[in-house]
């Protein structure tokens, strides 16, 4: 079976394919890509309808998919909506499969079972998503980890890697505030696992350290400053890289 990166770019012709890890209100989703896809305007598109593009014209999709189940802030009902800042941007749930959903005859187009897609709000005039809504929508921050493309785990060294990365993403997204709704920590499970001492950043620049001893990750890669001095600033600014 193909994995979700490789998937992406072979049979859904997407490019810029990164894994990522998708942190929103303390649920995280480890098994995520973000991708970009390329289009045509068709005839009858609204922007075709007003004259501002052609049919065959292209535009770019952006998205990012997601395996596993909403977000549990999401109402499918439609009578609380919600999007998610990321980045200087808002993004929102624009669909998703559910696996009571799923039957023979549409299983193939969805290989990973549930799972939901969420897309940047992008439109020319620069209008929030809700302007025109009768009910402000609520939001709520949503972090995204980039992952190296080791992480795909084909192989039992790359599952082991793909694991620590997931656990180093995860403990970077808890050094920026948010937290696990069940189960131990990230932080925990390194201590216990590694036997590593000291708040959050010293913890996260042993398991770094560590990291690039296994040769898993770079040897230029990050690190955080003592008391994570700096955090802050990295939330604000680090990007789709």
């Amino acid at each position: 079976m193909k994995t979700l990166i490789e998937w992406l770019r072979v049979d859904c012709k997407a490019w810029n394919v990164v894994p990522v890890v998708v942190c929103i209100d303390g649920q995280v989703w480890h098994n995520a890509a973000r991708y970009s896809q390329t289009f045509e305007y068709q005839a009858g598109m609204d922007a075709v309808s007003r004259g501002e593009k052609k049919a065959g014209d292209t535009y770019v999709h952006e998205a990012i998919y997601v395996v596993g189940e909403l977000p549990r802030n999401y109402n499918r009902k439609g009578d609380a909506r919600v999007c998610y800042p990321f980045n200087g941007e808002e993004w929102y749930v624009a669909g998703y499969m559910l696996n009571e959903n799923l039957m023979a005859t549409n299983a193939e187009y969805h290989p990973f079972g549930a799972h939901f897609m969420l897309c940047p709000w992008r439109v020319p005039s620069g209008e929030k998503i809700d302007k025109y809504e009768p009910k402000p929508y609520t939001r709520l921050e949503m972090m995204i980890e980039a992952q190296p493309e080791a992480t795909v785990a084909d192989t039992p060294a790359k599952i082991e890697a793909w694991r620590l990365l997931s656990l180093k993403a995860a403990l970077k997204l808890e050094m920026l505030g948010m937290k696990k709704s069940r189960g131990p920590s990230a932080f925990a499970m390194v201590k216990k696992e590694f036997g590593f001492r000291g708040v959050k950043s010293t913890v996260y620049n042993k398991f770094l350290a560590m990291l690039k001893e296994k040769g898993i990750l770079p040897s230029h890669h990050e690190h955080v400053p003592p008391h994570g001095e700096g955090l802050e600033y990295t939330r604000k600014t680090e990007g789709y890289k």
